[in-house]
């Protein structure tokens, strides 16, 4: 009787563990992030209705980015979201980033040297990567 009730409970146990981590598993998408003179550039390879996008902005803007585009506020729209973010500027030409939804971070960023021309940086659901 009692290996039957560990056998239950050992059961419950996984199937609520995989349940839990398929809900909390990263999105799927693949965005080149750029910082631009002027606002913010991105390209989607997958995991967005979108392929290229642009905004135009004061410096210091930062740009709230999803599955369905660019924005420049957060709004409710976003709880719907495979996958959303929030990117502002920090130091020159880099970027930190707050996940609102969709991603195994929480927050992540990266730093650009003053002299280069071109920041760009691979975004996904897992992290960044300089390219």
């Amino acid at each position: 009787m009692r290996l039957r009730t560990l056998l239950t409970l050992a059961a419950l146990a996984t199937a609520t563990l995989g349940f839990s981590a398929a809900v909390n598993a990263p999105a799927s998408f693949d965005i080149t992030l750029e910082r631009t003179a002027t606002g913010w550039s991105a390209t989607c390879a997958t995991g967005c209705a979108w392929s290229t996008v642009t905004m135009d902005c004061a410096a210091g803007c930062q740009a709230v980015i999803s599955e369905t585009g660019m924005r420049t506020q957060r709004s409710e729209e976003l709880e719907s979201e495979y996958f959303a973010f929030v990117v502002e500027p920090r130091g020159v030409g880099g970027w930190h980033a707050v996940s609102i939804r969709g991603t195994a971070w929480t927050e992540t960023g990266i730093g650009c040297g003053s002299g280069e021309t071109r920041c760009r940086t691979r975004v996904n659901g897992t992290g960044v990567n300089r390219l």
